[in-house]
């Protein structure tokens, strides 16, 4: 489907990227300004190698010399399995050796590639491959002050316009009217949706009644969910009622409304203007306690404080470590807790 072709299209873009890798190392260019650009450019080939063998395994990679020639009919084999995570590693350290920590939200340059995105895609990398150790090495270092990574106070202000920026956000998408936007509202919101005029809306995504009715009650991740409203029509829409048929707005769940849930500041029509998170200093707590008790093969206080960290901000009650009789209760609660902290986040 379109869906599957365009993703196996990324690798076309591995390719236009080795090749402007090559440009850029024969241009006349200050040094400083060349070495940052090819370590964004490795970063970006490594982000894009993962990305793709995570959803295909091994990919093949052309070397220079092939995309130099193109009219040259050559059909490429996927490289090994090792092959595979050696680039990516290789490519996502070498950027991760030359690009800043992070960037200060006043800066310009807030948006381009960071050593903090390289360590957290790496860190996911080390996770799916179950070297726990690595995976927590990294998780541990990203705690550090040198990336100045926080969680944001209260959760629905990661998704606000007026809080974009922020020291949860590892990476976004920077958004701005006119320039780069995104489509979260007309996918998710009913087009019964009272006071949301200006706001186009499809009816579209939904989280499943099953999986909603996992939160806890008082779940403050709650607030950024549409899961009962009465439509401008003055109909009343809630898992009860919409459940009765499949006409109904809600018959397949609740909204994950997320984005600017209070006041809908960032979007206009179709469009939002709201930085678009990518990766946030929560995925990297929740991966870190599991990799420690992975790695132990123990359930740590450690481990659980990591965890208690995002409940807190969810308003929910603190896990202790004797809640846990084995590690596996425990991967389980951090399983279903990760499903509540991103859910619609794409993790």
């Amino acid at each position: 489907n379109n869906n599957t072709s365009n993703q196996w299209r990324w690798a076309q873009f591995m390719g236009k990227m080795t090749m402007t890798i090559d440009r850029i190392e024969k241009m006349d260019i200050p040094d400083e300004a060349k070495t940052k650009y090819l370590a964004e450019l490795h970063c970006a080939r490594g982000w894009l190698a993962f990305c793709m063998w995570d959803l295909y395994g091994p990919i093949p990679i052309a070397d220079i010399e092939t995309l130099q020639n193109p009219l040259e009919e050559k059909i490429l084999p996927r490289v090994s399995e090792e092959e595979m995570q050696r680039f990516i590693v290789d490519e996502l350290t070498q950027a991760a050796n030359v690009l800043p920590a992070n960037y200060a939200k006043d800066s310009s340059d807030f948006g381009r590639f960071t050593k903090g995105l390289c360590k957290t895609i790496l860190m996911k990398f080390y996770m799916q491959t179950k070297n726990w150790a690595e995976a927590e090495k990294i998780g541990r270092e990203l705690q550090s002050s040198e990336y100045g990574y926080d969680l944001v106070t209260d959760y629905a202000d990661i998704f606000t316009l007026a809080n974009e920026k922020h020291a949860e956000t590892i990476w976004a998408v920077n958004c701005l009217r006119g320039t780069q936007e995104h489509k979260w509202h007309p996918h998710v919101l009913p087009n019964d949706y009272p006071n949301t005029d200006a706001l186009t809306k499809w009816n579209g995504f939904k989280i499943s009644w099953d999986f909603f009715n996992t939160f806890e009650k008082g779940d403050k991740r709650l607030e950024t969910i549409i899961y009962e409203y009465v439509g401008t029509d003055g109909t009343v829409h809630n898992q009860t009622e919409d459940r009765k048929s499949t006409d109904n707005k809600l018959y397949y769940g609740a909204v994950p409304l997320k984005y600017d849930c209070k006041d809908f500041a960032g979007t206009l029509g179709e469009n939002s203007e709201t930085d678009y998170i990518i990766y946030r200093y929560a995925d990297v707590l929740t991966l870190l306690a599991e990799a420690i008790v992975r790695n132990g093969n123990s359930v740590t206080g450690e481990a659980v404080e990591l965890v208690n960290k995002i409940r807190r901000r969810a308003g929910l009650k603190e896990y202790k470590v004797e809640d846990f009789t084995t590690t596996q209760e425990f991967l389980d609660m951090v399983l279903l807790e990760r499903g509540h902290e991103f859910v619609f986040e794409g993790v």
